[in-house]
């Protein structure tokens, strides 16, 4: 059974990579709160366009190792891979959005997907195990991932903003003599 694997790996994972490369930018790129500097708030989805490309080049590193295919990784496993962090990354920031900005439920959700593909995906889909099929799988699914998301959230991925305090009327009252 590959609960122990599993089990083990998540506990590897979570120490080496997801918390640290998921504190690097879901807080300071969602949209900033009411009265924020002008030019400075984006919103969700603007963000997660800035993001995804920074979130797959921060993995190209990956590329000089077994896990990546080297020597033989190809321009085009690394393209798609990076495709698969943009769009990938949308469905981080609705996770991110709709848990109240959960780090923790962020970080097991990449580490969830880091171990299946790592772990069940070739035990559950042999005849699509290789490397180059697991990478157009994954950006397939993703991409109908983000796509469903971004249409039913109309774009705003979760995002509420802050309820901006109601101001009432002074309760001074001022006689005009």
């Amino acid at each position: 059974m590959a609960i122990i694997p599993v089990h083990e790996t998540f506990i590897r994972a979570r120490r080496r990579s997801g918390r640290h490369e998921t504190l690097q930018g879901r807080r300071g790129a969602t949209p900033r709160p009411a009265g924020a500097a002008p030019g400075v708030t984006r919103g969700p989805l603007g963000a997660t366009v800035v993001l995804g490309p920074l979130w797959g080049l921060w993995h190209l590193p990956l590329f000089l190792s077994e896990w990546g295919g080297w020597p033989d990784v190809t321009w085009l496993r690394v393209g798609e891979f990076v495709a698969f962090a943009c769009v990938f990354s949308v469905i981080v920031t609705w996770v991110f959005n709709r848990t109240g900005q959960s780090l923790p439920l962020v970080m097991l959700l990449h580490v969830s997907v880091n171990n299946f593909m790592s772990i069940v995906y070739s035990d559950m889909f042999p005849s699509i195990a290789t490397a180059e099929h697991a990478g157009r799988v994954t950006l397939l699914a993703g991409t109908t991932a983000a796509f469903l998301v971004i249409v039913a959230t109309r774009g705003r991925l979760g995002y509420r903003p802050a309820e901006e305090p109601v101001q009432e009327p002074s309760q001074e009252i001022t006689h005009r003599r």
